[in-house]
């Protein structure tokens, strides 16, 4: 019950636009019919008692203009829900003086059904019905002529048949209705109710983020200064430790960066900088030259030129290193093939490796889900966060460009990026 009230509290404001045109409607169809049968008695022999309908129609009138009054005047459209139950005794009245069950405007019992759909309210509708077939039945008992007719019997097995399967069907359609409404309503609550609770997370993520970060710069930069003293009996010791004060600090700056475009990926600005590609992924190589080295990596160039782009350097760099880092890392001993060209205005970055390759189980999530990682992946290196690629993928999508990632297990890797080189941001 409480969902129905709910459904009505909705759909209030809408549906009362809808009574005023159905009562206008109503109003101008009674001025006509009147009309019709005073001036032309002629044309509506088909009407049994026309002066009765006449003034029938005179009552409906009149009734009609105060309900008028009360719903658009007044404001109070609740006086809708009970009208109904008068034009069920106008429908009945109209049948009868138009023929009785003989009447050819029995259809128009139709209507009351139909009419009640607009009270959004399956139970009204069902209680309309059974007064309406009631009365219905009520008109085979008004003339004794029927009574020994058996044909006159079938007619009106027929037409109470009709009108209750009618029925019937307007309430499933109507029950229908509002639980689809409802469930609409439901989903768009437990969606809203979601994205509150994903943006708090993202909200604490990066808090946290910032946290982490500060001690472990201090905890680098006390490290760094025991090893410039030259008094430092275990250096080894102490670069190791830097070297995974380091690993955690670039694990963070990568959970911080993909909490920061979560969060604000409305407001987030992305600078407008001329960016030559192939100077920047030059200085990244070089930067890896250790990673290079440690890993056996041989570097392979085919279409490797000079391209040029618009977009936020620093963000880009990110991305690029992300991307870069992984061929590495993940190809032991292996060959790596980059390529950068210019392809119907985009920069066309692609990287291929011969390493352990991707579970096609595992493909369709490394770039759109947080902190996911290959289960081969995670044996190779275990100490990475599993969100490089997804903030590479954020990357490269506020700027205009997209990613690819084709891979089978064991052959190895393709990363193939495209960025516009006018981008539309």
């Amino acid at each position: 019950m409480s969902t129905e009230v709910n459904t009505k509290k909705i759909v209030k404001g809408r549906r009362f636009g809808e009574i005023f045109i159905i009562q206008v409607c109503t109003l101008v169809t009674i001025l006509a019919t009147f009309f019709v049968v005073h001036l032309f008695p002629g044309q509506v022999r088909w009407v049994k008692f026309p002066e009765l309908l006449e003034n029938g129609l005179v009552i409906a009138l009149i009734f009609q203009l105060v309900i008028l009054f009360f719903t658009e005047v007044l404001g109070r459209d609740y006086l809708y829900r009970y009208t109904v139950y008068f034009w069920i005794l106008f429908h009945t009245f109209f049948i009868y003086v138009t023929g009785g069950i003989e009447s050819s405007f029995i259809f128009t019992y139709l209507f009351i059904p139909i009419n009640s759909l607009f009270l959004l309210d399956y139970r009204e509708i069902r209680r309309h019905g059974i007064v309406a077939g009631f009365l219905l039945l009520m008109l085979f008992f008004t003339d004794s002529s029927y009574w020994s007719d058996p044909s006159a019997y079938t007619k009106q097995f027929v037409n109470e048949a009709g009108f209750v399967i009618l029925l019937w069907l307007i309430v499933r359609f109507m029950k229908y209705t509002m639980s689809q409404r409802v469930n609409g309503e439901q989903l768009k609550r437990k969606l809203s109710e979601l994205e509150e609770l994903n943006y708090t997370k993202q909200v604490f993520l990066t808090a946290m983020s910032h946290q982490l970060r500060t001690p472990l710069n201090g905890a680098k930069w006390a490290v760094e200064a025991v090893l410039n003293d030259k008094t430092c009996s275990e250096p080894e010791l102490l670069e190791e430790g830097r070297n995974r004060i380091d690993n955690a600090i670039g694990i963070i700056s990568k959970i911080l960066k993909t909490a920061e475009l979560d969060v604000e990926k409305e407001s987030i600005k992305v600078k407008q900088e001329d960016v030559d590609l192939k100077i920047m992924i030059d200085q990244i190589l070089l930067e890896q030259d250790y990673l290079i080295k440690i890993k056996g990596i041989k570097l392979q160039y085919e279409n490797y030129q000079s391209v040029a782009v618009k977009g936020d350097e620093k963000m880009l760099r990110l991305a690029f290193i992300n991307i870069i880092d992984n061929a590495f890392r993940y190809s032991p001993k292996g060959i790596v093939q980059l390529n950068l060209f210019n392809s119907n205005k985009e920069a066309v970055f692609t990287i291929q490796d011969n390493g352990i390759g991707i579970d096609s189980k595992d493909l369709e999530f490394i770039t759109i889900q947080k902190f996911y990682r290959g289960k081969n992946a995670m044996t190779v290196d275990p100490n990475e966060s599993g969100v490089g690629l997804y903030v590479t993928r954020k990357i490269i999508e506020i700027h205009g460009g997209r990613i690819a990632i084709s891979s089978t297990l064991g052959q190895g890797t393709k990363v193939s990026v495209a960025l516009p080189l006018t981008p539309s941001i």
